[in-house]
């Protein structure tokens, strides 16, 4: 497997999205002192945040039923947070 965790989320909008990702980076760099590696998808309707280990998918409601990204990675264990 590409990394050892991915997250996938969803939010309504690209406001959320973007909200969403700078949490994400501020707490990782807190608590974990890790950057992102590298950071895609900014002001789109999918972010996706690559901590080398950690891959983070940020995508608008719409966008993540369109791709269904969990069906891809079936095989792994799937832990749903409301």
């Amino acid at each position: 497997s590409p990394c050892s965790l991915f997250v996938i989320c969803s939010a309504k909008s690209t406001t959320q999205i973007n909200a969403i990702a700078n949490n994400i980076e501020k707490v990782l760099l807190e608590k974990l002192n890790t950057k992102v590696w590298r950071k895609e998808g900014q002001k789109s309707n999918w972010q996706l945040l690559d901590y080398s280990d950690i891959v983070v998918h940020i995508l608008k409601q719409e966008t993540r039923q369109y791709y269904n990204l969990e069906e891809l990675w079936e095989d792994g264990l799937i832990k749903k947070i409301d």
